[in-house]
């Protein structure tokens, strides 16, 4: 029998996560390869997905099927991101790094105001903190640690960018 969460609550149970919206685009890119899709599924899939398998957001036990769910998900967006850099060769441009932060930032800007109606952490933009220990704690205080997470996402993006550079040189 499948478990379910106890009541439904808007703070944590909407499909509002970006890692949803990556999960959505990786299915698509798969059956499209259209370059628009890769763009987030690169930047998000390796750069976002990486830090939720490093600091999982899990309150759910091994015997739950959201714990397992978890994983399958964010297994799957870097196993996505894996396939496209390597079968398909994809290597995103400067142009892309760009697109990649704009649409991170729209991302935000749209979740912010349900974060604060909803008291929830979407995006980890929310002015309250996760459940479970993350680097998010780390950045100090609402409002002030957007500015460090702004820092923190086109910052890996650009790292991210120049190791694709980087390999793409390097390969035949």
């Amino acid at each position: 029998m499948v478990d379910h969460p106890a009541a439904l609550d808007l703070k944590t149970t909407l499909p509002l996560q970006l890692c949803h919206l990556t999960a959505v685009l990786a299915s698509l890119l798969l059956l499209t390869r259209a370059h628009w899709m890769r763009v987030p599924v690169f930047f998000w899939g390796f750069g976002l997905s990486t830090q939720a398998v490093l600091t999982p957001s899990l309150t759910d036990p091994p015997t739950s099927i959201w714990f397992w769910g978890f994983w399958q998900q964010h297994g799957f967006l870097l196993a996505v991101a894996v396939y496209d850099v390597a079968v398909h060769r994809y290597r995103p441009s400067w142009r892309d790094y760009g697109y990649a932060c704009a649409a991170t930032f729209v991302y935000a800007l749209m979740s912010l105001p349900v974060n604060l109606l909803l008291g929830a952490n979407y995006g980890f933009v929310g002015n309250t903190l996760p459940d479970t220990p993350s680097i998010v704690d780390a950045l100090g205080p609402w409002p002030q640690r957007l500015l460090y997470i702004v820092a923190l996402v086109v910052t890996a993006f650009a790292v991210l960018k120049l190791a694709a550079q980087c390999a793409s040189r390097k390969s035949p």
